[in-house]
């Protein structure tokens, strides 16, 4: 589970019953039984310092229905071409696998921009929010050899990790202006080469890995660095670049830090940002 209900090896959660209580009941829906009745309790032994979690199902219900489909957001395509698409007709079993495995559908179809799927089991709907991607022909219609392309680009990209394939993109904006990108397993770099600016130009990178994330912007003499090691949570970072002025050949960074620990209970504060405007 991404989200489990219980941790072995972590402190016990005494006192929130209530909370486990939900979190087994969501499970339970998400493997197609939103209709089970179950009892939650911990049970603690003194003499090892440890505990269990029991769970007692008293009534399994049936598994989830999708008595009727509600498809939002349609404009070329109908229902029924969703639904054959799919592979799905109302009265069929629904859980998480299913809901899964129709939003990857959906999305490797290249016709929609938005493909969200989820079951309502106060309603026993199967609820679809779709937005349909515009000049593209309706699932029933090949696509041309350019989307193709596209799709396939799209396939690779989206799998490059998983095959452990180091990625490199490159971007020329001008004659001057130069964006690379390199991704890989062990980190990732980001490049920005203005050649137009100053005697030998201007260079901003950006290099990131599993132990430190460091900032050189060579205009300016200073060097953001941290060190993962003293960080106990998760780093994100963000850049926005925005395209040269058309009259002034000015190039925009704007680079920011935030930073979730554990220690912090998960909130999240803003380390230091660090921008230029010239």
């Amino acid at each position: 589970m991404s989200d489990p209900v219980w941790e072995r090896g972590k402190p016990v959660p005494f006192g929130s019953e209530q909370t486990l209580k939900k979190k087994v009941d969501k499970a339970l829906a998400g493997i197609g039984f939103s209709n089970a009745f179950c009892i939650v309790t911990i049970e603690s032994d003194q003499t090892t310092g440890t505990a269990d979690l029991v769970v007692s199902i008293i009534e399994e219900g049936g598994p989830n229905v999708a008595r009727g489909v509600k498809v939002d957001g349609l404009v070329s395509h109908s229902s029924e071409q969703i639904l054959a698409f799919l592979d799905f007709r109302p009265n069929m079993i629904v859980n998480r696998k299913q809901i899964t495995e129709m939003k990857l559908k959906l999305w490797k179809s290249g016709r929609f921009s938005q493909h969200d799927v989820e079951f309502d089991a106060a309603t026993n709907l199967l609820r679809l929010r779709i937005s349909e991607v515009d000049l593209v022909p309706t699932i029933d219609k090949p696509i041309d050899e350019y989307a193709k392309v596209f799709l396939k680009t799209r396939d690779w990209l989206t799998t490059c990790g998983e095959n452990g394939i180091d990625v490199e993109f490159e971007y020329v904006a001008s004659k001057d202006v130069r964006i690379t990108v390199v991704q890989s397993l062990d980190g990732a770099l980001m490049q920005v080469i203005d050649r137009g600016l100053g005697v030998n130009g201007s260079t901003i990178t950006v290099l990131a890995d599993k132990d430190a994330v460091i900032v050189d912007q060579s205009d300016h003499p200073s060097i953001y660095r941290v060190d993962s090691a003293f960080v106990d949570g998760k780093m994100h970072f963000s850049s926005t670049l925005a395209p040269p002025e058309k009259d002034g050949g000015e190039i925009r960074q704007v680079v920011g830090f935030i930073v979730n620990t554990d220690r912090m209970r998960g909130e999240s504060f803003l380390i230091r940002s660090i921008g230029s405007d010239r």
